[in-house]
């Protein structure tokens, strides 16, 4: 139940021109970054769809390139707090100003637009952050509203010449705003509402209707599609999921250089599952944007897939210290911390993030986990009584999901089957059919391992649609006695050709080995799951389903090791 962030597909096409772009920064010179503020536009058109979208394009102008540092939303609201000021104020030049010297910036970027009869002034004007003297400035005008964001463009590209970027950079990191996302505002204004939400630690519930307007309003806005991509990978609805996906490599045709890097790492990583090569796209990645913390992030949850905690804690720390004012970077180390059976440095960073107002459903799922395996029962009220406030969305059903399987180690049975039905009844309320389904895989898993097969088997018999990559309800029919899903599972996924590592050496040889007992071949369930030797730690079903095989093939000496091992992944 417990999602990554996105997952994006991605062409051959978009693939070569990121790798162009890689060997071409691998051997240059590392590029010497410009620490940026940008200002909210000031508006004196009338027109409040200009407001805060074109501070949002501005920004996505200028994320293209590796020489611009632009100051992050996270940081934005932490300084904005710290003034003592409301999340949601808005960013004027004098606000900006002192935001850009507490944040030891250079730059502070300000615009505005103002409305000439029937025309538009277009303007942008870079200030040292800590002398207010005048770097470089620039407008355009532009013959309609249509047209605002084709002027955007040109007053950047002189603004970022004008701060020192080399042409070379400026040639290879220059889409205009309109390729790379829309030529709507309106699209654009609905596409940074949702943004915006999302700052704000709204559940992905609450900003997908922005997206899906963005898309209503600009049926070619690829971006707008990737983010509803993104929302439904997060709520656990992957099928929808991989719709918006699709659309959105169909329409990433004229995208950023940033962003053809970015979707290559996420291809290898979750369109082929090729988890190693995606790990080394992420590091190129991060060399070219050096003080970028998402690919550090995303390294980390890709190590904790794979179940290598070390590199994973080394990334994550690595995120937190690039961006210690997103939540996201708390939530990430604070899972690979658990998933190393370091609890004490979850919880340090738990608290950590909590104190900074950074705590999520992420930081506190994890909490309510280690909580549950200490028997802490102070902290177990505590995470209680935050899942009460905010047990809704994704979080609702994982919460539920995790307390039912509680109950159930407690031997707490009518507590858990009710706890199942609330996580089921939460699903199907938010719309979230395959998060639904996984709930009642989990209930039948749990009912079978407590000795209820009839349980177990009348729970399945209600998924309305299994996922096909999934390995946990074929081995679950085979040990019920039913090996025809599982077969048909080895059948699907048995070619060589797969790039899947997880399906390769996790999840087939799980599946494999659950025929074999069935079969009453313990040995060869044994061999089955030595392919998963490299990455046993990344379902912590492996070194049980080892253990289990060991005993009925009478080695309980071989058993004990496997069963320790089980409870590094818990």
């Amino acid at each position: 139940m417990y999602r990554r962030r996105v997952a994006w597909l991605v062409v051959v096409s978009v693939l070569a021109a990121a790798a162009t772009t890689y060997i071409w920064f691998r051997f240059s010179k590392p590029p010497e970054l410009r620490k940026v503020m940008v200002a909210d536009f000031t508006n004196t058109t009338g027109d409040t769809t200009f407001d805060r979208t074109l501070k949002r394009a501005l920004e996505i102008e200028l994320e293209q390139s590796p020489y611009m540092d632009v100051m992050g939303d996270g940081e934005v609201l932490s300084t904005l707090h710290l003034m003592g000021r409301n999340d949601d104020a808005p960013i004027t030049p004098a606000i900006a100003r002192e935001l850009c010297e507490r944040s030891n910036r250079q730059v502070l970027l300000a615009g505005s637009i103002a409305k000439l009869g029937g025309e538009y002034l277009l303007t942008l004007e870079a200030t040292d952050c800590a002398s207010g003297k005048r770097v470089i400035g620039a407008k355009a005008e532009a013959a309609s509203r249509e047209k605002v964001l084709a002027a955007l463009d040109s007053v950047v590209n002189r603004v970022r010449s004008g701060l020192g970027e080399p042409g070379r950079s400026l040639s290879n990191y220059q889409v205009p705003i309109q390729e790379a996302t829309t030529t709507s505002l309106d699209a654009l204004k609905s596409f940074s509402m949702g943004v915006d939400m999302q700052l704000h630690g709204k559940d992905e519930t609450e900003t997908l209707p922005f997206f899906q307007r963005a898309v209503e309003l600009d049926p070619k806005f690829a971006m707008a599609y990737r983010a509803i991509g993104s929302d439904y990978y997060n709520l656990n609805e992957t099928s929808l999921a991989a719709q918006y996906f699709k659309k959105a490599v169909d329409l990433s045709g004229l995208i950023s250089a940033k962003e053809k890097l970015t979707l290559k790492a996420h291809y290898y990583a979750e369109a082929r599952n090729d988890l190693p090569h995606g790990i080394e796209t992420y590091r190129q990645w991060a060399q070219i944007y050096p003080n970028e913390w998402i690919p550090w992030a995303d390294m980390a949850n890709e190590y904790v897939e794979l179940g290598q905690y070390p590199p994973a804690i080394a990334d994550g720390e690595r995120a937190l210290q690039l961006e210690p004012n997103q939540a996201t970077n708390y939530g990430v180390l604070v899972r690979a911390y658990r998933r190393a059976n370091r609890f004490a440095e979850a919880k340090s960073i738990g608290l950590k993030a909590a104190q900074r107002q950074m705590d999520s459903a992420n930081v506190h799922g994890t909490l309510y986990q280690i909580a549950i395996v200490e028997h802490d029962t102070d902290a177990h009220a505590r995470e209680e009584k935050w899942a009460i406030d905010h047990a809704h969305g994704w979080y609702g059903v994982f919460f539920a999901d995790a307390q039912a399987e509680e109950y159930a180690s407690m031997d707490k049975y009518r507590e858990s089957e009710k706890a199942f039905r609330n996580a089921w009844d939460t699903a199907e309320r938010e719309k979230m059919p395959e998060s639904a389904d996984d709930v009642l895989a989990d209930q039948a898993f749990t009912e079978f391992s407590f000795g209820q097969p009839a349980a177990a088997r009348a729970t399945l018999a209600r998924v309305r649609k299994l996922d096909p990559d999934a390995p946990d309800a074929p081995v679950l029919h085979a040990q019920l006695g039913n090996s025809s899903l599982a077969e048909a599972f080895v059948t699907a996924h048995g070619a060589e050709t797969d790039p899947g590592t997880l399906m390769n050496f996790v999840y087939l040889p799980r599946v494999r080995a659950a025929l074999a007992l069935q079969r009453g071949k313990p040995l060869e369930g044994i061999d089955a799951l030595e392919r998963a030797g490299p990455y046993e730690l990344a379902d912590y079903n492996v070194p049980f389903e080892r253990a289990t095989a060991c005993l009925l093939a009478k080695r309980p000496d071989l058993a004990v090791p496997e069963f320790q091992k089980n409870w590094v992944s818990i």
